[in-house]
């Protein structure tokens, strides 16, 4: 299943920004890392890797500066595994 991700604004002239969870089951991820094609300016993604332990979860934070240059919809790649995360923001819709 696909994992979508909307952002939201609070107030105008603040970042966009959502978080997803990430969560091991059946044994230890090593060096989890997330990528996305966007600059380090433009997306700013909280924690870009790391590792866990079965069972563990880690929120992942994603924020969107209001002014970037990005299109309204961003793919992040979550490795080992290739998972695809679709970031949304406005006006995407």
């Amino acid at each position: 299943m696909p994992a979508v991700l909307r952002l939201s604004q609070p107030a105008l002239r603040v970042a966009y920004s959502g978080t997803f969870t990430l969560t091991v089951l059946g044994g230890l991820v090593r060096g989890f890392q997330i990528t996305g094609p966007a600059l380090a300016s433009d997306l700013l993604i909280s924690p870009l890797a790391g590792s866990l332990a079965s069972g563990q979860r880690v929120m992942v934070t994603v924020t969107v500066q209001s002014a970037a240059g990005l299109t309204f919809v961003t793919y992040l790649t979550i490795d080992p595994g290739r998972l695809t995360v679709t970031v949304l923001y406005p006006p995407c819709g």
